[in-house]
């Protein structure tokens, strides 16, 4: 905070320093200020006095030749911007270096390992286990893992039908056992005793 107050201070001083454009400018032997927007052109009326106008050729009023005390103090206000400026760089520096600081360094984040499931939503894998019965899902596979257990139709036709438990007890992985008088299905290479895959009424297709 206190590096934004001293920033703001050195923005102020430089804009008061810097005035309103107007410079001394060498005229007879005399500088006047000049340059500001009251200034833009002048006239001479007297041996130390120049009548200023505007842009338009409009009088704005008389100004008289610059003392010596004028220029000296002019002089030192120069020197004195000039100092604000270099302040003004090397403070808008110092907080550059204080924001940069601040924030720290960017880290990239160490996922952790993830399997790579290809989850096939189009297509599970088929099971076929050794007493004969025919499964949506290979439960071995974890992929199907997933489609199983987000498949509740599947998950009551296990629970309804009592040789999936037998399966079970033989170490069969099947998950979602088919009726095989007609088992669902995506093509004819999941039917088997000779069945094709043709389609229902009601969308699917099943083997038959």
């Amino acid at each position: 905070m206190d590096q934004i107050r001293k920033f703001s201070l050195l923005i102020l001083i430089t804009i008061t320093l810097q005035g309103c454009g107007a410079t001394p400018r060498l005229l007879g032997g005399d500088y006047y200020m000049m340059g500001d927007s009251s200034c833009k052109k002048y006239r001479l009326i007297g041996p130390t006095r120049i009548m200023c106008m505007n842009s338009s050729g409009e009088d704005m009023g008389y100004r008289d030749a610059m003392t010596a005390h004028q220029m000296h103090e002019y002089k030192q206000d120069k020197k004195e911007l000039a100092a604000a400026m270099q302040e003004f760089a090397d403070a808008a520096e110092e907080l550059n270096q204080t924001v940069n600081n601040s924030v720290p360094a960017y880290q990239p984040m160490n996922l952790p390992d993830i399997p790579d499931l290809q989850i096939r939503q189009s297509r599970p894998s088929s099971y076929n286990s050794t007493t004969g019965n025919s499964y949506q899902y290979d439960l071995s596979n974890p992929a199907d893992q997933v489609l199983y257990n987000a498949d509740p139709a599947a998950q009551l036709r296990d629970r309804i039908n009592p040789t999936v438990d037998i399966d079970s007890s033989l170490g069969q992985h099947g998950g979602g056992v088919y009726d095989n008088t007609s088992m669902e299905c995506y093509s004819t290479d999941d039917c088997s005793n000779g069945q094709s895959c043709r389609s229902k009424s009601g969308g699917g297709a099943e083997c038959r």
